[in-house]
């Protein structure tokens, strides 16, 4: 996998902390860019929102990806500015808790998420 046709291609900032590949994607990109990470032996690791507080967006949600065979990591993570964006449960399985967790907390809709319901607060 070339990360450098990829940020071409989907217009993607990158930034490197400590050893870890950031790429700052566009809400409408994130879900393509992460199929083909997925497609490239990636697996979801970990995924959350934190309250930015900006005046052009309002929350970001990080995608914490680990390729097991290449101890590769990366950290995908998209700005959000209507409370919406796309599921990517059909992509990795384990996202539903994460999607879930971060609905629950932020009040974030995830488009095509079949079973967007409460955690912890269900009232």
């Amino acid at each position: 996998m070339d990360i450098d046709t990829i940020l071409q291609q989907y217009n993607c900032e990158r930034e490197i902390l400590n050893n870890l590949l950031y790429l700052l994607v566009d809400n409408n990109n994130v879900y393509d860019i992460l199929l083909i990470f997925k497609n490239n032996n990636f697996n979801l690791i970990d995924c959350f929102a934190i309250n930015t507080r900006n005046d052009n967006y309002s929350n970001t949600i990080y995608y914490h990806l680990l390729n097991y065979e290449n101890n590769e990591n990366v950290c995908i993570y998209t700005h959000v500015t209507n409370k919406l964006t796309r599921s990517i449960i059909d992509i990795f399985e384990n996202a539903n808790w994460y999607e879930r967790e971060i609905y629950e907390m932020y009040n974030i809709n995830f488009v095509g998420h079949n079973n967007l319901r409460k955690l912890f607060t269900e009232c």
